[in-house]
């Protein structure tokens, strides 16, 4: 059977960024039309010019870094100053978007929030909460602002912040990366980190390709709400949803049979398992004792 060239696009570049979690699966992308561009040679010079080299401290070799976020959206990805609330010439983040720990004496509060266009009814009017952070922090680093803190990574902060507001997705930038976090409430939490340095490089043109297919402006704001970003997420995980109902309901019975051995393996003379996969089941049996 041929291979679909745009499944194969959306898989290259997913193998390049290996999320964490389920974030966007390649049919979801296909059926809403979310085509990886391979002519991405202009988004990618404009890309190039909001990248500087900084120097890190304990790294040898300057990295590259996107030092300027509002720039950066509004160069590359086409939105506009009113779009980024909490940005220059928009508007200052409301007070609902904070989220108090009084147990830790902190509060959590992103640095930007996009709207959504079309707000449903009783729904969060916010598509995406945007958390900077000092250059180069580690995002999954786990700290604690003082010794009374919450003792937890950024990564872990963020999806607190977007579990309390009801805003499922976010992005966490330290300049270096970009961060595309999901977090439904109720749902397990998704994460693909998008490194600058390899984005700069002509290699990483296909991550570029992406990162501009999920985040510039018609995705967010002009499309059909089928094909818009909060659409694709959410469809994403319907698709991984009706998959393992599939292979659940394919399934055989549990495995009884301990790798191929034609006695369990607590008989001593046969079946000793061997510790390998199982054809059944693909999980690995325990040997006897």
């Amino acid at each position: 059977m041929a291979r679909d060239p745009e499944l194969a696009a959306h898989q290259e570049w997913l193998g390049y960024v290996q999320p964490v979690g389920l974030v966007v699966s390649p049919p979801a992308l296909v059926e809403a039309q979310a085509h990886v561009n391979r002519n991405i040679v202009a988004e990618h010079r404009r890309f190039l010019e909001c990248v500087e080299e900084v120097e890190l401290h304990g790294v040898s070799q300057p990295v590259r870094a996107i030092t300027d976020l509002p720039r950066f959206f509004l160069e590359v990805y086409g939105w506009e100053k009113p779009d980024l609330v909490g940005g220059p010439g928009a508007d200052p983040l409301p007070d609902n978007l904070e989220v108090a720990l009084p147990e830790y004496g902190e509060t959590l509060r992103p640095t930007y929030a996009v709207r959504e266009i079309e707000p449903k009814p009783g729904g969060s009017p916010w598509l995406l909460l945007i958390q900077v952070l000092p250059l180069g922090t580690d995002l999954d680093a786990v700290t604690a602002h003082d010794d009374r803190g919450w003792a937890a990574s950024p990564q872990a902060r963020v999806e607190r912040l977007l579990r309390e507001t009801q805003v499922p997705i976010g992005l966490l930038v330290n300049a270096t990366h970009l961060r595309l976090v999901y977090a439904p409430r109720g749902e397990n939490s998704g994460h693909a980190t998008f490194a600058v340095q390899a984005m700069a490089e002509v290699a990483g043109r296909p991550i570029v390709a992406a990162f501009h297919m999920l985040l510039e402006k018609d995705r967010l704001f002009i499309l059909p709400e089928s094909r818009r970003l909060p659409a694709l997420l959410a469809k994403s995980r319907q698709y991984q949803s009706l998959v393992s109902t599939q292979l659940a309901s394919r399934s055989s019975p549990p495995c009884t049979s301990y790798c191929g051995a034609s006695r369990p393996p607590t008989s001593p003379a046969r079946g000793h398992c061997s510790g390998t996969p199982c054809a059944k089941t693909r999980t690995t049996c325990m040997r006897a004792s």
